[in-house]
């Protein structure tokens, strides 16, 4: 009976401490508010709706892009999108939320990264088979992930310095734990908060899984970053995910974050800052992702 009452107490301490460990409600300290079905009640502010909250709030976080869970029993809502005109569409009046960051470094962690496949992307492959000679100089390789692209670029082209940068330093970390390939290198940091050493300096910005990563509402803020990182007539190379939903990943869910050609038009050639030089379906692509993705190249105007 005594080593049975000993098991017992050693499996429920492994189970609390599993739980504390994994849940991100106990990891960070995340404050509450209320949905109503006009407002958004947080403290003692009310907000009209989520992007006034988080247009509020996002400057006094360093962190990724947030999501909510409700605050009793660990049900999972959809990821719901703070770009939603009106937080009644949600639903969910009247309950206590939970901010939940994406806390990249987390889910390297727990080792819940689906976005990598364990290979370069194949967009980018096929288009270095076609153009071996075009990328030269500088490369830059925002959420560079574990660094599959960068080291197919440095092991596939003449290019300069190329450089994997990646808001988790848990990605940076297992990026540089392969065996190096040639000229690659890699940071952690912000794409939307560069360092001065970081702007205008670089000759190409290769795009795979930032893009749709971030939250939809940021997208201007992303052709703004890669503008600064480029130099004066550099180049934008891009895999876009126009199409990742399914069943169980819905539009307002994400990330990934779909996109279409014509939002693509608007953001960068609207902007100013880009012309799109080539634009097509690629024929090579990750399994399940045939005929849902589109390479680009763009030029750097301004």
């Amino acid at each position: 009976w005594l080593w049975l009452w000993l098991w017992l107490w050693l499996w429920l301490w492994l189970w609390l401490w599993l739980d504390v460990y994994f849940d991100p409600e106990i990891i960070q300290q995340k404050p509450r508010f209320k949905i109503g079905s006009a407002h958004i009640q947080f403290g003692a502010k009310q907000f009209l709706d989520l992007r006034e909250f988080r247009a509020c709030i996002s400057p006094h976080l360093n962190l990724g892009d947030l999501f909510f869970r409700e605050r009793f029993g660990n049900t999972h809502f959809p990821t719901l999108s703070l770009s939603a005109k009106s937080s009644s569409a949600f639903h969910v009046q009247g309950r206590i939320i939970d901010i939940v960051y994406m806390d990249w470094d987390h889910q390297y962690r727990i080792r819940q990264t689906p976005w990598d496949k364990g290979a370069p992307a194949p967009p980018l492959l096929e288009w270095i088979k076609a153009y071996p000679e075009a990328l030269n100089g500088s490369i830059l390789v925002p959420g560079s992930g574990a660094g599959h692209d960068v080291r197919a670029l440095a092991s596939l082209t003449q290019s300069g310095a190329i450089v994997g940068l990646d808001i988790s330093d848990l990605a940076t970390r297992l990026a540089e734990s392969f065996p190096r390939v040639q000229n690659e290198s890699y940071l952690t940091g912000d794409l939307f908060d560069l360092p001065a050493s970081q702007k205008c300096a670089y000759d190409w910005v290769w795009e795979h899984t930032c893009f749709c990563a971030i939250e939809p509402d940021r997208r201007d803020a992303y052709v703004e970053a890669v503008h600064e990182a480029l130099k004066p007539g550099g180049q934008l190379l891009a895999v876009f995910f126009l199409n990742p939903y399914d069943d169980e990943h819905l539009p307002n869910g994400g990330p990934p974050h779909g996109t279409s050609l014509e939002e693509l038009a608007l953001r960068f050639e609207g902007s100013g800052k880009f012309r799109i030089e080539d634009s097509y379906t690629p024929r090579l692509a990750y399994e399940g992702r045939e005929g849902l993705e589109q390479v680009m190249r763009m030029t750097k105007l301004v």
